[in-house]
């Protein structure tokens, strides 16, 4: 498949789900400065997230389910009357994750300049993760993020008001990365 056809179809992929509501409205305007470039492509996105997740600690993905999850700072009290309304038997994790982007590059040029306009920007985590048939498939996260039990947190007040500081600083984030020439 060529990088146009494969381009085109991850395009008119993305535009589906935008329609659908399935894209978070956080990262759209990134995504789309992103896929104005001819040589980059958006694969999937987040924007970053507050959730809580419950799974088997054993078993891992394969019996994570979201129980309930926020695209932007969380009211406390929301929060606590969703967290004091679990009844099921799995663990329940809080969990602060930020946002995350699968990007493809037609060659690795483009991808080593994409790479490099993310570090200056102050990302740290992301690089490329295969090369497929000619493109290269690249992961960037934010760099904050906290993974706590549940059961382990007596009282939420301070651990909400820090997982919403880092979802601040991960919009701002964001917002500098929107500014980019891709």
């Amino acid at each position: 498949m060529s990088w146009k056809t494969f381009k085109e179809a991850k395009i008119a992929a993305y535009c589906k789900a935008k329609e659908k509501g399935e894209v978070d409205p956080g990262i759209v305007a990134l995504v789309e400065k992103i896929n104005e470039n001819p040589v980059l492509v958006s694969l999937s996105s987040c924007s970053g997230r507050i959730n809580l997740l419950q799974f088997d600690i054993d078993e891992r993905k394969s019996t994570a389910e979201f129980f309930a999850k926020w695209h932007e700072p969380v009211d406390k009290e929301d929060f606590e009357m969703r967290l004091y309304s679990y009844t099921e038997k799995m663990q329940l994790w809080f969990k602060v994750e930020p946002f995350i982007l699968h990007i493809a590059a037609k060659d690795i040029q483009s991808a080593g300049r994409f790479l490099e306009k993310i570090r200056m920007m102050g990302v740290k985590r992301g690089g490329i993760q295969a090369i497929v048939k000619e493109k290269i498939l690249m992961e960037v996260h934010g760099n904050d993020y906290i993974a706590v039990p549940v059961d382990s947190v007596e009282e939420w007040g301070s651990l909400i008001e820090t997982a919403n500081r880092m979802m601040k600083r991960n919009q701002e984030v964001l917002k500098k990365l929107e500014k980019i020439k891709w």
